[in-house]
C-alpha cells in the first residue's frame, strides 16, 4: 500500500514538473517569435519577460525562495538594494564572489548556516534578463 502511495506521489510530482517545463517552453518560444516580428511594444515585451522569468523562478528558485514576503531570503527588493549587475553575478557565479571575499556573499553564506548550495546557474542572457525582470 505504501509503495502505491509513493508511486502515485512520484507520478504527480513528475506531472507538475512536466507542466511547468511546457509552460516555460511555450513562453520562451512566444517571446522569441514576437521579438522576431518587431510588432512588440515595450510593455508587452516586459510583460512576457516577467512571465518567462516567473517560469524560470518556479523551476529553479521557488524550492528555497519566496518572492512576495518580508522574510524571503533577501529577495524582496534585492534588485533595488544590490543592482542588476551584482544580482546577475550572484545568480551565476556566487562561488566566485565568495572566493573574491565579497562581503555580501560571505554574509549570506553565514546567515544561512554556510549551506553548501550555491547560485551558479547556467542561464542564457535571455533567461537571466527575464528572471531579473520578474524579480523587480
Amino acid at each position: 500500500m505504501q509503495k502505491i502511495i509513493l508511486v502515485s506521489i512520484l507520478i504527480l510530482l513528475i506531472g507538475v514538473v512536466i507542466v511547468y517545463q511546457c509552460r516555460f517552453f511555450l513562453i520562451k518560444n512566444e517571446l522569441v517569435e514576437l521579438k522576431k516580428s518587431n510588432h512588440l511594444k515595450d510593455e508587452q515585451l516586459i510583460s512576457l519577460r516577467v512571465h518567462y522569468g516567473e517560469s524560470i523562478a518556479r523551476t529553479n528558485c521557488f524550492t528555497c525562495h519566496e518572492f512576495n514576503t518580508a522574510t524571503d531570503n533577501y529577495l524582496k527588493g534585492v534588485i533595488q538594494r544590490k543592482g542588476e549587475s551584482y544580482i546577475r553575478l550572484f545568480i551565476t557565479k556566487q562561488d566566485s564572489l565568495v572566493n573574491a571575499k565579497d562581503h555580501y556573499s560571505i554574509q549570506l553564506k553565514k546567515d544561512y548556516g554556510g549551506l553548501s548550495n550555491s547560485h551558479n546557474f547556467k542561464f542564457t542572457d535571455t533567461e537571466l534578463s527575464a528572471l531579473i525582470e520578474f524579480m523587480k
